[in-house]
């Protein structure tokens, strides 16, 4: 049933084409304004034309303008095969059934001898050099056969036009987009073959490969992919993250610490056991760092080749807290080299619900001696501390300006490093790159203005105007902080002093006198050391039993001394002096104990023997047999002392009195033999040994004689 068109306004001038309507007709139908339309119009978005000076346009090109002009029927090609497409769209096809006519004019010149295709190629070349373009041979056949069987519409580009959408079952679309989203990270390809086999068996439809890959890159979210393949990724870039504000935080309140390797090969030598020598081979360098919050100034940091373990953020701690005093809190990472049970206490044990544990270790490590609260970073999760930005800072300003910089990846390695050979590089080393590091920081990091915490002021400025009003830096004694240093295990003091394994040197105190030479046995007078890695000019000695401090010990003096030392520099004559002077000093003390002892001892045997020979011609006096014995004092050892303080044992009594009557029957059978006829005992005429007498003195107790101490 066909319907009457409304009557709409059309312009009847002459060159109008019938049916057309005014842009602003064609506004109306389409609810926009006219400018807008007429702009459509100019652009080719329309199939128009402009006449006198107004955008007419055919209603057959859109099917709003086809419904209201009341066509309720598909429309054909409206007088033309151009009708309905845009102008580019037409001036392509009549670009190309231009072309297939010129090729059709000149096939009338084509030799006879020549075939067909060596005959287009010849065209296509002389067409591109006096028109220009690209149009192939391939082109130019495929042309030619749709302008043979469908004429102009067949040269017409409907690319980008309505299509009709291939059939795809949902129940598919949950199978591939399930097996695709997996951290293994699957190839679409090899999906699309089990999901095939899977639609034969369960009848789902399944269009081509190239839908589904289409499919895939314009329909499926794109975080919904990243969170699949690559969780960290979608962390990093698709999840809200918290934004913290630091300005809340003084500087000195809180530090963070963590490690970094750095993008910079440094030359080692390391000893090769194969060869027996030692080979110069490039290595890259750790750091351990310490950064306050605030102000992202470097606090503390130690530079060495090993890989860092808790000793070094220990001794790292140590050093920071001894320059600047202890913050109040501190965020570390998860790794167990900051989660030393010395250092921060170790990891916390998870007890069942309603239990009560107490972590001892926990609450007896230095951070909790101290005072300091430590928090624990995000497990992988580089955005929980500020220190990995600074790394970042590092990189860029530190790295890579050293021509021995190694990229952080692979992918980012310099091609110039492969020429380069450890072996002759000289005067670079791990102390020089150690001092290039420090300078960095001092005199070109720290006097920066770079985050926005910091107010506009530089790292060094930040951290001293930044600090609540009246800090005052806690710095802990030295003893408390020689206990954040690597320890060693149990050692005497040698002849020299504490040798040190890891420094290979002697080390003295002149508080470790008393404890000097001591035996291996003698366990009361050994000691432990601590050290610092990058500190050999220092260790810090404690007792052995009771951890009690000691002392802080320095290099021996007499370690290594230039064997010609008068012809060497100053430094060689001085260590020589001080050595010297050291051994003097420990012959005048040692040797005059030792004299001064003797003199005693001397002094003391003279007067026993002075007063034993007193009362040995007391004794000759037959008249002072009946008066009461004089009490003979003895000047005795500490230990005769202790042994009359005892007491003599009942033993002890019997054994003395027996010898006693022993030395009185040999007395007189050697008075028997001389055939002398004295009254006197016989053992008052003998040579007075004073040894004898003191021996006989504290041991004879019968004879009435009674030692007064």
């Amino acid at each position: 049933m066909m319907t009457t068109a409304p009557q709409l306004k059309i312009v009847t001038s002459d060159p109008v084409p019938d049916g057309w309507i005014t842009a602003a007709a064609a506004a109306a139908i389409f609810g926009k304004s006219t400018r807008a339309v007429q702009i459509q119009c100019a652009a080719g978005a329309l199939v128009s034309k402009n006449i006198g000076g107004k955008w007419y346009v055919d209603p057959a090109c859109s099917p709003a303008l086809r419904l209201a002009a009341g066509y309720d029927t598909p429309v054909a090609v409206a007088g033309t095969e151009l009708a309905g497409l845009t102008a580019v769209q037409r001036e392509r096809a009549m670009a190309r059934m231009k072309a297939v006519q010129d090729f059709e004019a000149a096939m009338e010149n084509k030799p006879a001898t020549m075939s067909l295709r060596d005959f287009l190629c010849h065209w296509v070349q002389t067409r591109r050099a006096v028109h220009g373009g690209k149009i192939s041979v391939t082109q130019m056949f495929a042309w030619r056969a749709a302008w043979k069987e469908k004429g102009i519409a067949g040269l017409v580009d409907r690319r980008g036009g309505h299509r009709e959408v291939a059939p795809f079952s949902p129940e598919c679309k949950e199978f591939i987009l399930g097996a695709f989203l997996r951290d293994s990270e699957p190839r679409l390809k090899t999906i699309y073959a089990l999901a095939v086999v899977e639609s034969r068996q369960q009848g789902w439809q399944i269009p081509s490969l190239r839908t589904v890959q289409a499919w895939m890159q314009k329909r499926v979210d794109p975080k919904l992919k990243l969170a699949g393949r690559d969780p960290v990724a979608f962390k990093n870039r698709a999840v809200p993250h918290v934004e913290r504000d630091w300005t809340h935080v003084a500087a000195m309140e809180c530090w963070v610490a963590d490690h970094r390797q750095f993008d910079v090969m440094v030359p080692r030598s390391v000893w090769n056991e194969k060869k027996k020598k030692f080979d110069t081979k490039f290595y890259r360098p750790w750091v351990t760092m310490f950064l306050d919050c605030r102000s992202w100034m470097p606090v503390a940091w130690i530079i060495d080749f090993d890989s860092p373990n808790g000793d070094r953020v220990m001794a790292t701690f140590s050093r920071g807290v001894e320059a600047h005093g202890a913050p109040e809190h501190l965020i570390l990472d998860n790794g167990k080299d900051f989660r030393k049970r010395e250092f921060a206490g170790g990891r916390i044990r998870k007890v069942p619900k309603g239990e009560q544990y107490l972590d001892k270790q926990r609450t007896g490590s230095m951070l909790g001696a101290m005072g300091i609260t430590p928090h624990w970073a995000i497990p992988y999760n580089a955005k929980a501390k500020i220190v990995e930005n600074f790394f970042r800072i590092m990189s860029e300003q530190f790295d890579k300006t050293f021509h021995t910089y190694c990229g952080r990846t692979p992918k980012h390695r310099p091609e110039g490093l492969k020429n380069l050979r450890a072996k002759e590089m000289t005067g670079f080393d791990l102390p020089a790159f150690r001092s290039a590091f420090e300078r960095w920081i001092t005199l070109d990091y720290s006097l920066r203005e770079h985050s926005s915490a910091s107010r506009g002021l530089s790292a060094a400025r930040a951290f001293v105007e930044l600090r609540r009003s009246g800090h005052q830096p806690v710095r802990p004694a030295v003893e408390t902080l020689a206990l954040l240093t690597s320890r060693s295990s149990r050692r005497p003091v040698r002849q020299n002093g504490v040798w040190c394994a890891e420094f290979m040197a002697h080390y003295w105190a002149d508080e470790l006198e008393s404890r000097r030479a001591a035996s291996s046995n003698d366990i009361a007078r050994h000691v432990v050391y601590r050290y610092r890695p990058d500190e050999p000019h220092r260790i810090f000695v404690f007792d052995a039993r009771t951890d009690q401090f000691i002392c802080i010990a320095t290099p021996y003096a007499g370690s290594g001394v230039h064997p010609l030392a008068s012809i060497g520099s100053d430094e060689d004559r001085e260590r020589l002096d001080e050595a010297l002077a050291l051994q003097r000093q420990a012959t005048r003390d040692y040797n005059g104990q030792a004299r001064e002892l003797r003199k005693t001892a001397t002094t003391t045997l003279l007067e026993a023997q002075r007063q034993a020979g007193e009362h040995l011609r007391l004794l000759d006096d037959p008249r002072t047999i009946a008066r009461p014995t004089p009490v003979l004092k003895l000047v005795g050892s500490g230990e005769m002392d202790r042994a009359a303080q005892a007491g003599v044992k009942h033993e002890e009594k019997r054994e003395a009195n027996r010898r006693a009557k022993e030395l009185f029957e040999s007395d007189r059978e050697c008075l028997a033999a001389t055939g002398t006829d004295s009254d006197q005992p016989a053992w008052t005429h003998r040579t007075p040994d004073p040894l004898g007498e003191l021996a006989d003195g504290q041991s004879e107790e019968p004879c009435g004689i009674t030692p007064e101490f």
